[in-house]
């Protein structure tokens, strides 16, 4: 089994554009079936993150950290949009 196949969570490359960052998630989604959570930075703008169901863009905070927020966060049953509303610094 490939490590991508079970990962929970993916912190994807740097792009240029959020655009690009959709386009890379979407790409990860494709070839992780069991993931909950997929990261990637867009450039200057901030961070996209995506799960099956939402995606948000988070335009401040390290992407990393803000990956290690969000995980436990989604474990836990919570929504993105919830966390970008309880926690105003990553927004």
């Amino acid at each position: 089994m490939r490590w991508r196949q079970s990962a929970d969570v993916i912190v994807g490359r740097p792009q240029p554009t959020v655009g690009d960052a959709l386009g890379v998630a979407d790409a990860w989604w494709a070839s992780a079936p069991g993931c909950g959570l997929v990261t990637v930075p867009a450039g200057e703008v901030g961070t996209v993150f995506r799960t099956r169901v939402e995606q948000v863009l988070l335009s401040r905070g390290p992407q990393e950290l803000c990956a290690v927020c969000a995980y436990p966060w989604l474990v836990a049953g919570y929504r993105l949009t919830d966390l970008v509303e309880q926690s105003p610094l990553l927004t």
